[in-house]
């Protein structure tokens, strides 16, 4: 098995700015085959020091002027000793006949002009899709006061052959209220097992953060279903965004 054709990109140091415009910290630049999809991997971590400061991250596709990823927040801990945000995300590319040059990179910014946004260990890559992958996104922003789950994004495929699946789930969550928690989780409904049910709690409102989780599953040849989740905890209005799920073919990797 050749393989996949990948890029990657990685801005390990610690970085600050005090503005509000959008810094860049990490560049990738690739040219994709023509008529070709990639998936696209990015994390990152990144915190506004001010007590009650706010900070953003962006995963930006130049070319396209779109924001793949973005996700912001407030610490708990700004200080002795900081906390740091996580970013994680995933996103699909597609490129027509004659893309050309292609340059990815990622943005940071303060909320405040004058309050200081650190980031750092930023990873970038970008993996060739494999007609066995599959994915499913939803990325407008759906909302619930319910505490049972609902459904945000659903990928439902027969693989042609059994074999091994990285199976990634992937949104931005906020509440309506400080200091108030809400669930994400993956369901594999085929196999009525759910993966990465946890609490999260928003210490500033309508500020998102992510929510992921991943699993190497065994899957047989025949339909399979997911579905990423979410629910309040407690009655509290609560968002979801930019919801994905994606199912990498572990056959169709080198070794």
């Amino acid at each position: 098995m050749p393989a996949r054709q990948s890029f990657y990109a990685e801005s390990l140091a610690e970085a600050s700015t005090t503005s509000t415009t959008p810094q860049v910290k990490a560049t990738l630049t690739f040219t994709p085959d023509a008529n070709a999809t990639y998936w696209l991997i990015a994390s990152g971590a990144f915190v506004c020091t001010a007590a009650a400061g706010r900070a953003t991250i962006a995963v930006h596709h130049v070319d396209a002027a779109l924001d793949l990823l973005l996700q912001g927040g407030q610490v708990k801990e700004s200080s002795s000793p900081l906390d740091w945000i996580p970013c994680f995300g995933i996103a699909g590319l597609s490129f027509g006949s004659a893309s050309g040059e292609q340059s990815i990179e990622v943005r940071y910014a303060s909320e405040t002009d004058g309050d200081t946004t650190k980031i750092r260990d930023v990873r970038v890559l970008v993996i060739k899709a494999d007609a066995a992958d599959r994915f499913a996104a939803s990325d407008d922003e759906g909302q619930t006061a319910s505490t049972t789950y609902q459904d945000k994004t659903t990928l439902s495929f027969t693989p042609e052959t059994a074999g091994d699946y990285l199976v990634i789930g992937n949104a931005a969550m906020a509440m309506d209220a400080n200091n108030t928690a809400m669930r994400g989780r993956l369901s594999h409904t085929t196999a009525s097992l759910t993966y990465g049910d946890r609490i999260w709690y928003a210490k500033d409102a309508w500020w998102f953060q992510p929510f992921a989780v991943m699993e190497k599953l065994s899957l047989a040849a025949s339909p399979q279903t997911f579905k990423l989740q979410f629910r309040s905890n407690s009655g509290t209005l609560c968002y979801c965004r930019d919801a994905r799920i994606l199912a990498l073919r572990l056959n169709a990797f080198e070794g």
